[in-house]
C-alpha cells in the first residue's frame, strides 16, 4: 500500500470515529437538554473514554429560577454503541429519565457498569432510610473484624451472617452489629475504605440514612476487591446469592436470565407511616458486571414500592444486558 493510501486510510478511520463521537455527544447533549427542561434533579452520566478526553466533549445545561441555579453535567464516554442501537437506546434513556421524574425526591438511583466505566445517577447523593440493606455493611464489617482477629467466623457466627442476609433476619442483625461497636463501629469501617454518605443509627440500625451512591461504593468495593480478602468477599457474595426467593425483588427479579446476581433489599414502615423500600445489588453476565441500586421513601404500600422498583431495574438490566 502507498504512503498516500495509508493516509488516507488514516484520516478516513479518524473521520470516521471523530463523527461516531459527535453522534453519541449529541444523543447524550439530547439527554441534557431534556434533564434540563424537566427540571430532573441531579440526573448524571458520565464515563471514561479510552481514546477522546471525556471532558473535551463535556456539557454543561444551566436552569435558573429566581430562589437558585442548578447545574446538570453530562459528559460523553467510550460507550459502544451501533447505529442500529442508537436510537433505541436513546429512547430507552429518555423513558427512564421521564419516568423517574414522576417520582421526584421519592426515589433515588444509582448504577454503576463496571466493565466499562459508566455511571447513571439520579438523585444519588440523596439519604434514604436504609432498612435491612445495612445487613450488608454490618456482615462486611464483621467480616474485617474477623480479619483483624485473624481467625474465620465460628458456627454460630456464621449462622448469624447466614440468617442476617439470606432470610433478613433482624435479631442475627441486632447481635452482630453490637459485635462490630454499633454506628461508631459502621462508620469506621466504611470510612477506612473511603466510603461516606452513610448515617449510621445508634440505637435502630434499620432507620441508619444513606445515599445510593454509598451503597454502590461499597458494592463496588466488594465486587473489585477493594476491601478484605478474597475468601471473606467470596463468603459474603454467596450469602447475597442466596437471598430467599420472596426477597429478591427489583435487583433480583428483574435481571436477565442466566445472570448471576448478589443482592440485599430492605423495607420498612418510616417514622411518616410510609413505606422505605429498596434493592441494591450486583449483577454478573456474559462477563459484564453492573451494579444497581435503587432507594425509595413516600410509598403507600409495600407493594407500590415494590412495583416502582422492579419498573426502574427492568428499564435499567434492559439498557446494561
Amino acid at each position: 500500500m502507498t504512503s498516500k493510501k495509508k493516509h488516507a486510510q488514516r484520516n478516513a478511520i479518524g473521520t470516521g470515529r471523530l463523527i461516531a463521537s459527535l453522534k453519541f455527544t449529541a444523543l447524550l447533549l439530547a439527554l441534557s437538554l431534556l434533564s434540563s427542561a424537566y427540571a430532573f434533579p441531579n440526573v448524571f452520566l458520565s464515563g471514561k473514554t479510552a481514546w477522546v478526553a471525556a471532558d473535551q466533549y463535556g456539557h454543561h445545561v444551566q436552569r435558573s429560577s429566581a430562589i437558585s441555579t442548578r447545574t446538570s453535567r453530562v459528559l460523553s464516554s467510550n460507550i459502544t454503541l451501533g447505529t442500529s442501537r442508537s436510537a433505541s437506546v436513546r429512547a430507552s434513556f429518555e423513558n427512564l429519565a421521564h419516568y423517574l421524574a414522576t417520582l421526584k425526591s421519592n426515589i433515588g438511583v444509582s448504577v454503576h457498569d463496571l466493565s466499562h466505566q459508566h455511571y447513571y445517577r439520579y438523585n444519588a447523593g440523596q439519604r434514604f432510610i436504609s432498612a435491612s440493606s445495612i445487613k450488608v455493611p454490618i456482615m462486611l464489617a464483621f467480616l474485617a473484624t474477623l480479619e483483624r482477629q485473624k481467625r474465620e467466623p465460628d458456627a454460630w457466627e456464621m449462622n448469624l451472617l447466614a440468617t442476617m442476609i439470606k432470610y433478613s433476619n433482624n435479631d442475627s442483625a441486632s447481635i452482630l452489629y453490637t459485635k462490630i461497636g454499633g454506628a461508631s463501629g459502621l462508620t469506621s469501617f466504611l470510612r477506612k475504605h473511603g466510603i461516606r454518605g452513610l448515617i449510621a443509627n445508634p440505637g435502630a440500625w434499620g432507620y441508619s440514612r444513606i445515599s445510593p451512591q454509598t451503597m454502590v461504593d461499597l458494592l463496588t468495593r466488594l465486587a473489585t476487591g477493594g476491601m478484605l480478602t478474597r475468601h471473606h468477599r467470596a463468603l459474603a457474595l454467596n450469602l447475597m446469592r442466596h437471598v430467599q426467593a420472596n426477597q429478591r425483588f427489583g435487583v433480583g427479579d428483574t435481571a436477565p436470565r442466566g445472570a448471576s446476581v448478589a443482592l440485599k433489599n430492605g423495607w420498612v414502615i418510616a417514622p411518616d407511616r410510609l413505606w422505605a423500600i429498596n434493592s441494591s445489588g450486583i449483577i454478573t453476565i456474559h462477563r459484564e458486571t453492573y451494579i444497581i441500586v435503587v432507594y425509595t421513601k413516600a410509598q403507600p404500600s409495600l407493594k407500590a414500592g415494590q412495583r416502582i422498583i422492579r419498573s426502574v431495574c427492568k428499564r435499567i438490566s434492559t439498557l446494561l444486558a
